[in-house]
């Protein structure tokens, strides 16, 4: 049977099966790009803007080039500005800025000689490291006094969760070391791992560069060791990987291995610790204690392999490999996620491996 149906209501109904697709999406944020961009102050302390990447669309890139420093190759973005005050006052030539949220997973500082329109020159960028994790304080100097400059935001991967966030821009201090990470095994056997490397991130939160930083590693708890690396020289903005020499564990038990970087503006950043079991049988990289954290893998812009690499210093039996999968989606920072998996290699007999370094 066919029905013939009134030639308003048609052109109403198509009207509607139009209008209905634009339900599901958020409306774009008056910042979404550069010419609406939300100015910030420039203090001495972090006041927050509130702020949200929610509808946002990527920019067209003018004068730069997707990615920046994460792996969005179409950064849904949103804009912020600050202006340097006059030559001679603070923040003239320095600024940091502070985001808290993991839909901002990406920070990037831009020039520009003629305002919102652009283009642009990409000066300095700051990432989280991974899918959906809030970007890293970003620290540029050598800025021009009593100029503009443009900041835009985003999520690390193009498919980030958007959402919001908050943002700062501030002076940093003048003299500003940071320990960022301590990268270590968490369990170590003995003898199989002995000797061990131990390594940090530092970085440079300051607005000077800093020459000659000596930088610590103070192993206690069941075993003692010490050792101190200088960095020669280190950026304002920038960061390394420093390298310790090698210690051999021979007690089993907890160990703490902290990292610390001498007095200075701010020593609130100064030092950090990671808790190692020295066993007789195990290697992890896992924290003590469980996952704290999440990442993601087959995002941007490709499937991705996840390894971990263990050094055997000497004949060992693999007899059991072990790996878990959690799901952290949709759960705020710091919520512990359910178990989607957990997953045992298991041979036997077990396999010999001669010393060398091998990878799982």
């Amino acid at each position: 049977m066919q029905i013939s149906l009134p030639h308003w209501l048609t052109r109403a109904g198509l009207c509607l099966v139009a209008l209905l697709p634009l339900a599901g999406h958020a409306q774009a944020p008056a910042n979404d790009d550069p010419l609406g961009a939300i100015a910030l102050p420039l203090a001495t302390s972090c006041t927050p803007t509130n702020a949200t990447n929610a509808g946002a669309t990527t920019t067209t890139p003018n004068g730069y080039a997707n990615p920046g420093c994460g792996v969005a190759t179409a950064p849904k973005d949103v804009w912020f500005r600050f202006r340097t005050p006059a030559a001679g006052n603070p923040g003239s030539t320095a600024a940091a800025i502070a985001v808290t949220g993991t839909a901002a997973g990406q920070v990037r500082l831009f020039s520009t000689t003629v305002g919102g329109a652009g283009p642009f020159t990409a000066i300095a960028c700051a990432n989280g490291g991974s899918n959906n994790a809030q970007a890293a304080r970003l620290v540029a100097a050598g800025l021009t006094p009593g100029a503009t400059y443009y900041v835009a935001v985003s999520g690390y991967g193009s498919t980030d969760t958007q959402g919001a966030f908050t943002i700062c821009a501030t002076v940093p201090a003048a003299n500003d070391a940071a320990v960022e990470s301590v990268l270590t095994l968490t369990q170590l056997p003995i003898p199989a791992g002995a000797p061990h490397v131990v390594r940090a991130v530092v970085s440079n939160q300051g607005a000077t560069a800093q020459t000659n930083l000596s930088v610590t590693l103070t192993v206690s708890g069941a075993n003692a060791f010490t050792d101190t690396q200088t960095v020669a020289s280190l950026a304002a903005g920038a960061s390394i990987r420093v390298t310790f020499n090698s210690f051999s564990p021979a007690n089993q038990g907890t160990n703490t291995l902290t990292v610390t970087t001498p007095t200075d503006d701010d020593n609130t950043n100064n030092s950090r610790n990671v808790a190692q079991e020295v066993n007789a049988t195990t290697y992890s990289h896992a924290a003590l204690g469980g996952a704290t954290g999440a990442f993601q893998l087959g995002i941007d812009p490709a499937d991705r392999a996840f390894a971990c690499h263990y050094r055997i210093n000497s004949p060992v039996s693999v007899t059991q490999i072990r790996s878990y999968v959690v799901n952290f989606s949709g759960l705020a920072a710091g919520q512990p996620g359910s178990s989607i998996g957990e997953y045992w290699l298991t041979r036997s007999p077990a396999r010999c491996w001669p010393a060398r370094t091998t990878t799982c």
